[in-house]
């Protein structure tokens, strides 16, 4: 299957998306049904969000670096601040995991959170084998 290299990033995003409204799914009926807490529910939810928005700034930076080539701008460009935007969005999502936890009761679980930090990985990696990307 070939795709355009503008289409590819859009499957991906909707493949994960896919898999985190399935996945959210079966953990709300897993605690509907007393088997799992609401907290890896939640916590879940927070990193499905946080995964695609650094997913989305991830395929910002990149058109905006693909189009300083085309355009062949010889002023410096910082790309750094896009890398360090990723690392503190998933350091935030990682620090309200630990620290917010009213009552001391734990609302967001940290496991499902780096879980579901992992599921655009896990789909560019299943479907990178897949895809030819054409120029």
């Amino acid at each position: 299957m070939v795709l355009s290299s503008n289409k590819l990033p859009l499957s991906i995003l909707l493949k994960a998306i896919i898999i985190f409204i399935f996945g959210f799914i079966l953990l709300v009926t897993l605690y509907l049904f007393n088997i799992l807490t609401l907290s890896i529910s939640l916590g879940w939810l927070l990193g499905a969000v946080i995964s695609s928005l650094n997913y989305g700034s991830i395929i910002f930076q990149s058109r905006r670096l693909q189009q300083r080539i085309e355009a062949q701008i010889k002023t410096p460009y910082v790309s750094q601040g896009y890398a360090l935007a990723r690392l503190v969005f998933s350091g935030l999502g990682m620090v309200i995991c630990v620290l917010y936890k009213p009552n001391n009761v734990e609302v967001f679980n940290l496991f499902s959170l780096f879980a579901a930090y992992l599921v655009h990985s896990l789909v560019i990696y299943l479907t990178g084998a897949q895809y030819k990307v054409t120029k």
